[in-house]
């Protein structure tokens, strides 16, 4: 019987584009304004694409030729500009998250959130949610300093003390899957996130909506 879930944030929990896609285009066109940032305004497209992704390989592809400092000044933009955001009550979460969480959290199921965002920016949406509460933690890649989800996976697993109990990784991209795969984790593939079908292939199970969690738990 699994005793704990490993969940990603991004695609997996939370519809980033809800806060995203309005974000980066007002961010990115306001530094464009200010000749900061020379290329193109990301797409909606575009800014799915990087849904998930760690914060350097965000800043990789759209800011390369943007000094440290400067990438520094747009990721702290887009940090504020998101938690307003939220504050004013937009974003959302996917259908029937809060309810599982909260039956999982009663029954005593340990959650745990992986998430390669930054932990202000995942804890602040979590409360405006109402779903902070339900988490025995959360850990992040940027503010632990990790540059892949296998390793914050691994380093979750030895500072929770879970070597010896079974759990899930839960997650929308091919880096969740093999986070789960390179640590002994049952891994869940989302189909609603953003990734697509061919990454998701080597999860263990795929599921189309959240509540499926249940029967795999069972």
């Amino acid at each position: 019987m699994y005793e704990f879930t490993v969940l990603d944030f991004d695609g997996t929990l939370f519809k980033t584009e809800t806060i995203a896609i309005p974000v980066y285009k007002k961010v990115f066109t306001f530094f464009k304004e200010k000749g900061i940032y020379k290329g193109d305004i990301p797409t909606e497209k575009e800014i799915k694409s990087v849904m998930g992704m760690t914060v350097q390989d965000i800043a990789n592809k759209f800011m390369r030729v943007i000094r440290n400092e400067e990438q520094k000044l747009i990721r702290d933009m887009i940090l504020y500009e998101e938690l307003n955001l939220i504050k004013k009550g937009y974003g959302e979460l996917y259908d029937n998250v809060k309810e599982i969480l909260y039956v999982l959290n009663k029954s005593g199921f340990k959650l745990y959130i992986a998430s390669n965002g930054i932990s202000k920016y995942v804890k602040s949406i979590c409360d405006f949610m109402g779903i902070l509460k339900m988490f025995d933690n959360i850990y992040t890649s940027y503010d632990y300093n990790f540059s892949n989800k296998i390793d914050l996976v691994n380093f979750i697993i030895r500072e929770e003390k879970l070597e010896n109990k079974k759990g899930i990784m839960v997650g929308d991209r091919e880096s969740d899957i093999a986070a789960g795969e390179m640590n002994n984790l049952y891994t869940v593939g989302c189909l609603y996130g953003y990734g697509n079908y061919n990454e998701l292939t080597r999860a263990n199970v795929l599921i189309k909506d959240f509540k499926e969690i249940l029967n795999i738990i069972k």
